[in-house]
């Protein structure tokens, strides 16, 4: 059995699979192989596995070459143990953004909702987004509606990342394999 760099069940509630979009995507970075070194930049490669066809090979990442690539995936593999919803979160999107160019706006909402006073969000876009998803510029983890919502965008952001990074393995086949 294959599963993503980290453990969705632990990061997405099971309940709320469904609607992030996670239950129903195929992650094709999987089983992550750390390199034995705690340090990732001492190392010329980073390995994981790769889901290709159906099948799971063993690629390896030249670190100098895709440093982006390598931190997401760094970032994820350490995700397991984030006990704190907004540190889910932050360390999502940490990942998300080290590899996605065009970032939704509703993600980065989220992301200065957890990290900034309510008083300091003062980017329009930003708070047109809060209000729209939460009625407000504060999450409420106790509000089901605000979960889901808050769910759906880890989902989502963990697949936007899985694409990213899938999509460079798959152009650079060749050096990686």
């Amino acid at each position: 059995m294959h599963r993503f760099i980290c453990h969705i069940e632990n990061v997405i509630p099971q309940r709320f699979h469904k609607h992030s979009g996670t239950a129903s995507y195929v992650f094709r970075i999987n089983n992550l192989l750390r390199p034995y070194s705690n340090s990732i930049s001492q190392n010329d490669l980073w390995f994981c596995n790769y889901l290709k066809e159906g099948k799971s090979f063993e690629v390896g990442i030249p670190i100098k070459k895709f440093p982006h690539i390598v931190e997401a995936i760094y970032i994820l593999s350490r995700l397991d143990g984030e006990s704190e919803r907004p540190g889910r979160y932050i360390s999502v999107y940490r990942a998300y953004e080290s590899v996605v160019q065009q970032r939704e706006t509703d993600y980065i909402a989220i992301r200065h909702a957890l990290a900034h006073a309510l008083t300091q969000l003062s980017r329009p876009k930003i708070v047109k987004s809060l209000l729209k998803r939460f009625g407000s510029g504060n999450i409420d983890f106790s509000n089901y509606h605000h979960q889901k919502e808050f769910y759906r965008c880890i989902g989502q952001m963990l697949i936007a990342t899985d694409i990213v990074i899938s999509k460079c393995i798959e152009h650079n086949w060749e050096m990686m394999e």
